[in-house]
């Protein structure tokens, strides 16, 4: 479990759609979009999301959800964008 001295070289944590919104934000980047398709049948759906900020693609993830997706899609852009080494990866088990 992250340290509470840790939280801001961590971002969210656990919400990176937040944490990738208030980023933007402060840097004045533009207006975010998720764009997400999915794949397979019913029963093992898969689904890709590439997230936009500005009409520049800036992270991409998978899941078996569009919300795991499209939090993997947040930690991904967030890594770039904060220039951090941390390791963002989401935890599918969290429910995020």
């Amino acid at each position: 479990m992250p340290l509470l001295q840790d939280a801001a070289a961590l971002g969210a944590g656990t919400d990176w759609k937040t944490s990738i919104q208030e980023l933007a934000a402060s840097r004045q980047l533009g207006t975010i979009f998720y764009a997400v398709e999915g794949s397979g049948p019913d029963h093992a759906r898969t689904f890709e999301a590439v997230l936009r900020i500005g009409g520049t693609d800036y992270g991409q993830g998978a899941g078996r959800s569009k919300k795991e997706a499209e939090q993997e899609a947040a930690a991904d852009a967030w890594r770039k964008l904060s220039g951090s080494g941390v390791d963002v990866s989401v935890d599918s088990e969290a429910g995020v």
